[in-house]
């Protein structure tokens, strides 16, 4: 099974009511592949989240960075 990511955001700061944002992120099942992801969040989004599951082969690592724009 290829490992997948779900982005889930709160619109509080406190983080008290998870909702998952658009569907799972699917990558491929090639071994050691490295895959690349864009998602936009909306502003009024208070915390965000990413789960990770459905490896039954290898370890997966995450690295998610995130920005803010300030003005236009």
């Amino acid at each position: 099974m290829p490992a997948q990511v779900q982005v889930q955001v709160a619109n509080d700061v406190a983080g008290t009511l998870w909702t998952n944002f658009g569907g799972a992120l699917v990558a491929p099942t090639t071994n050691s592949a490295v895959t690349s992801w864009t998602v936009d969040l909306p502003i009024g989004v208070g915390r965000v989240r990413l789960v990770s599951g459905s490896n039954t082969a290898q370890n997966c690592t995450l690295d998610a960075d995130i920005s803010n724009v300030t003005a236009i």
